[in-house]
């Protein structure tokens, strides 16, 4: 008749209890229904409970060893107007208003009673799920009640295990072509087999899985998830060959969006482990089979991976839905919607949605489950009352846009919204300013103007941009790109007229550990982002990847020794794709967001190669930004620029420009430098070229700037360069080697082969060298095998469609240049082929770059391992074409493209050099060079007729560096090639009359040995200031 509390749980939650009064109770016990005694009662309280929004007052006893936390007596439900409906399970009661409302206290009836089924929850807070606030404070309590009730009516469908759908079973279609297969499996690591037991065991217990005799063995791969635990994957590459596409497939979102409108409650739900809830067929099972110490399993679920995995969910959700609740209910793979007009349908609308569920064994994850929204997130969209719109997520990394730099950046801009023009009707008149840098020769002066047109083309972008709906019956392109500091991906598909139009676009940081991967793997980590982030449209449809890297096209086929590839295909087997190769230049989209994103960075720069990474510099930035100041304190040039200030004596050559002091040197203006930091420039130039010579390196510096002694410092510094002094080879005589002629650029190109050189991540072992003789322009393309083939690739597929059609190619004799295939591809073509000498290599111009080819990697890869040159191709190139060439006196990318080369400085002082390369001026310019060429080589042949062989004699005491003998090392990532050709330097302790030193260290003179002078090269200490 009482009620009881137990002490127990009294004492565990006695700051949580409303506690009116407590008072002492003597000599009192309570006899249960069984007949036992309680021991004695020494206290009861006064406790406030609150039954959803109702209030009562109720006195307790507390009971010691109470199996229950509370046992409400006859009393207080007398007291409380309370009536019991055993039927379904529930109590009524009266709130202090009168008002009659429900809540249940039994729900047998609706457990799941299934073997393996999961454990029920006993009791859910419906004021705890994840509501909309509008609904939380607008509900009565009426719909509080029924929704409390409605909720643990179907307590049983919500769990963390998987259920299992009754009445169906999923076979798999497979082709007759099958055959037995044992694929190779993946060693379990020792520390991990313990783990890898009990997860088999576990999945065991709950119907997962089953031992089985099987030919069909597939690997098994353990993957560890965020919390730590491990998820065992079936590697289904080979099965997945053999399945049969299936004609299920998520349903058109271009006709199911429209039955949203008027919609003004939502509510989604999540399968537990979805695929696991659908059964499969004992006939299918042996196909999915593995092998774990010497044990065969099979899995009695579909499995996560096979591509037809998301089709047999749809089949049997799709048996189980009735047609008519399409207008309510919207499946999508394994995410449940449910959007109704009012809130009485919207519980209709659950209740139909949890009965079809727990009548078919199925479970939902509760902590993923959105109930009673205004508003809700699905697919990627905020489905609303108001409409369909886009998440703000999807557009931010547009909105977030940095102002342009450099030319580059403004082209990847210009390009990037250019390809979304056909949603922005005014965009043509908004870009037109910024158009006007895009002309050939024009300088690099971002004004007032322009960046006004910057901000009101993100403003239209941000407020116009128009993610369009997917039409599901159309093939979707996923576009990836991969920067060494971010990954992105952009989503589109095609529409009648064969225009692209954008369905979403994201981008993310890489953390510390993701940038150092290989090409490969970054470039496949974008792909894994950006098909995860899209997998609501992806899953269960064939889709296209496109990709600018190539050797990602055969990734699906090859074998896979990389264990982090291996992980990241294993994790996409599931999916239906295709890659397809794609040139940068029209991988425009991912690629901006890639390269934008990384900028939005604030860590520092990559430490890994100190030697030419000097642009990120804050002590050059630094210069750069006080130059004025700088020269203020050069005493020498604080003089001029008073004197230029005052107007007293007019100093003709000299002028001040934005407080920058100028000097007229052979009638261009050029800026004078401080000497204080005149080393810095030098060695800044020096450095960022790969420890170019001092006539390149002069040639830099003097397109801007002046110092009364610049080349002689130049000179010095260069001269004792240590790493110079390492890498660089001595002076070698070699046969004249006269000018090809040529007189514009593509006319002729010359093609030659660099290698075989360390393999890298990606197999690359050779460097193609593709050189226009006219104007010394030079591309490096790595690829895997020296054949015909990968440079028809290269010319065919990115060269000619990048600058042009290719008149004629110079090659040497070999295997690859005479074949059928290269022949009649040059012929369909249209481009000629000659053939130097025979056995005379030095005879091709392209030849001769590798030397320097070879310098340029010593120098990169200094401290870097040395199966990673292909990262560097890109610095080399630069190196190459935007520094002066010795032959031309000219710069090859400014002949070959027509435009300016940008130095950093630019961007910090004023237009000092009018350069517009008119295409007068640049035939001009060509001619010029061209000429010059022919006149160095001829100078060239003379002097080598007049040289005189000779050698440098040394005396005791002198520095000196020795010719070091180098071995390649493939385990410690090492090729001869690339290290430093000298070692030391080393003190002569002796000389011998036959050209022979005696050598010692320079700290203790121990003994190095007798070397002949031909070995040694003189050391030249570092210039002090």
């Amino acid at each position: 008749m009482h009620t009881c509390v137990s002490q127990e749980w009294v004492e565990k939650n006695i700051a949580r209890l409303h506690i009116a009064s407590q008072l002492p109770v003597s000599k009192t016990h309570v006899v249960g229904a069984g007949g036992h005694k309680s021991p004695n009662i020494k206290n009861q309280l006064l406790i406030r409970m609150k039954i959803l929004h109702a209030e009562f007052l109720i006195n307790c006893l507390v009971v010691k060893g109470l199996i229950k936390p509370i046992i409400i007596g006859m009393q207080t439900l007398a007291q409380m107007k309370a009536t019991i409906h055993i039927a379904d399970g529930s109590l009524s009661f009266c709130d202090g208003d009168g008002k009659p409302f429900k809540v249940l206290y039994n729900s047998n009836n609706n457990e799941c009673n299934d073997e393996h089924g999961p454990t029920n929850v006993t009791f859910i807070d419906v004021q705890s799920l994840n509501m909309s606030p509008v609904f939380k404070t607008t509900l009565s309590g009426e719909q509080w009640n029924r929704f409390h009730v409605l909720v643990n009516s179907f307590k049983g469908v919500f769990s963390d295990l998987p259920g299992r759908l009754r009445d169906f079973e999923y076979e798999l279609r497979v082709s007759p072509q099958i055959t037995n297969f044992k694929a190779r499996h993946y060693p379990v690591p020792v520390h991990l087999r313990d783990r890898v037991r009990a997860e088999i065991e576990r999945m065991q217990e709950i119907g997962v899985l089953e031992k089985c005799h099987s030919s069909f063995i597939n690997p098994l791969r353990i993957v560890h998830k965020q919390d730590g635990s491990l998820r065992l994957c079936l590697d289904a590459r080979n099965l997945n060959q053999y399945l049969l596409d299936e004609p299920e497939g998520p349903p058109g979102l271009d006709n199911v969006f429209a039955m949203f409108q008027g919609a003004q409650v939502f509510t989604s739900f999540d399968l537990t482990n979805s695929f696991w809830q659908v059964p499969l067929a004992k006939s299918s099972r042996k196909y999915t089979a593995f092998l774990f110490e010497n044990q065969v399993f099979a899995f009695k679920v579909v499995p996560f991976g096979l591509k037809s995995s998301t089709s047999a969910l749809l089949r049997a959700l799709g048996d189980l839905f009735p047609l008519e609740s399409a207008t309510f209910c919207l499946r999508f793979v394994d995410e449940i919607l449910i959007f109704s007009q009012s809130l009485e349908d919207h519980f209709h609308h659950i209740e139909f949605v949890l009965r079809m569920f727990s009548d078919n064994g199925l479970t939902i994850k509760l902590g993923k489950t959105q109930w009673l929204k205004a508003e809700v997130k699905f697919l990627g969209y905020i489905l609303s009352g108001e409409g369909l719109k886009a998440d703000p997520e999807r557009v931010q990394a547009i909105l977030e846009y940095e102002c342009p730099k450099n030319l580059k950046q403004l082209r990847a801009f210009i390009g990037f919204i250019n390809f979304y023009r056909r949603f922005q009707p005014n965009l043509a008149s908004l870009v037109e300013p910024l158009t006007y840098l895009l002309k050939k020769g024009i300088r690099w002066v971002w004004t007032e103007e322009m960046q006004n047109s910057f901000e009101k083309i993100k403003q239209a972008f941000a407020e116009h941009v128009k993610l369009c709906l997917p039409v599901m019956n159309r093939t979707f392109y996923l576009s990836t790109d991969a920067s060494g500091k971010s990954v992105a991906a952009h989503l589109y598909q095609i529409d009648e007229e064969g225009s692209p139009y954008p369905i979403a676009f994201v981008s993310r940081l890489l953390n510390e550990h993701e940038r150092r991967y290989s090409i490969s793997e970054l470039e496949l980590l974008a792909i894994h982002f950006g098909i995860n982030k899209f997998r609501m449209w992806l899953q269960g449809t064939k889709f296209v990847v496109r990709t600018d890297h190539r050797a990602l096209e055969h990734l699906q086929t090859s074998v896979l020794n990389s264990p982090r590839l291996s992980r990241l295909i294993l994790s996409l087997q599931e999916f239906n794709y295709k890659i397809e190769y794609v040139p940068g230049n029209q991988n425009e989209i991912a690629d901006c967001l890639s390269r934008f994103t990384s900028r939005l960075s604030n860590d520092p720069p990559d430490p890994g190669i100190p030697i030419f990474i000097i642009q990120d510099s804050p002590e050059i930035q630094e210069i750069f930004e006080n130059f004025s100041n700088l020269q203020r304190s050069d005493s020498r040039l604080r003089y001029i620029r008073e004197r230029v200030g005052k107007g007293g004596i007019i100093l003709r050559s000299y002028r001040l420009q934005e407080e920058i002091l100028y000097h007229l040197v052979r009638e261009r203006w050029k800026i004078e430098i401080p000497s204080s930091v005149v080393d810095k420039l030098i060695l800044y130039v020096h450095n960022k070229f790969l420890h170019s010579g001092v006539k390149k390196t002069l040639h830099i510096l003097k397109e801007s700037f002046t110092f009364k002694s610049l080349r002689k410092r130049t000179r010095a510094l260069i001269k004792s360069c240590n790493i110079c002094q390492r890498v660089k080879g001595g002076t070698y005589l070699h046969a004249p080697a006269l000018s090809v002629p040529s007189d514009s650029p593509r006319n002729l190109v010359a093609i030659d082969f660099y290698g075989p050189l360390p393999e890298t991540p990606n197999r690359f072992k050779f460097i193609i060298v593709v050189l226009d003789i006219a104007t010394k322009f030079v591309r490096l393309y790595p690829v895997i095998k020296a054949s015909g083939a990968a440079v028809l690739d290269c010319l065919l597929l990115d060269y000619m469609p990048r600058y042009g059609q290719i008149r004629k190619v110079m090659v040497d004799n070999g295997t690859q240049f005479t074949s059928a295939l290269w022949r009649s591809k040059l012929r369909i073509a249209n481009i000629e082929c000659t053939h130097i000498a025979i056995r005379h290599p030095s005879a091709n111009p392209a030849e001769r770059y590798m030397k320097s080819l070879g310098q340029y990697m010593r120098v990169a890869l200094f401290h870097r391992p040395h199966d990673q040159w292909h990262l560097m191709l890109p610095h080399i190139e630069e190196c190459f074409n935007d520094s002066y060439h010795t032959s031309t006196q000219a710069i090859p990318s400014e002949l070959f493209l027509g435009r300016r080369v940008e130095r950093e400085w630019d961007s910090y002082f004023p237009v000092n050099i009018d350069r517009i390369l008119t295409p007068e001026l640049l035939s001009q310019e060509i001619a010029a060079a061209t000429g010059e060429a022919r006149r160095q080589s001829q100078l060239r042949a003379r002097q080598e007729d007049n040289i005189h062989k000779s050698f440098t004699e040394f005396g005791e005491g002198d520095l000196v560096w020795i010719r070091a003998r180098n071995i390649s090392s493939p385990s410690a990532r090492i090729f001869h090639k690339f290290l430093p050709q000298y070692i030391g330097p080393y003190i002569i302790l002796r000389t011998f009359g036959n050209g022979s030193y005696l050598l010692g260290t320079r700290s203790n003179n121990i003994v190095k040995g007798v070397y002949n002078v031909t070995h040694l090269k003189k050391y030249h200490p570092p210039v002090t200031a």
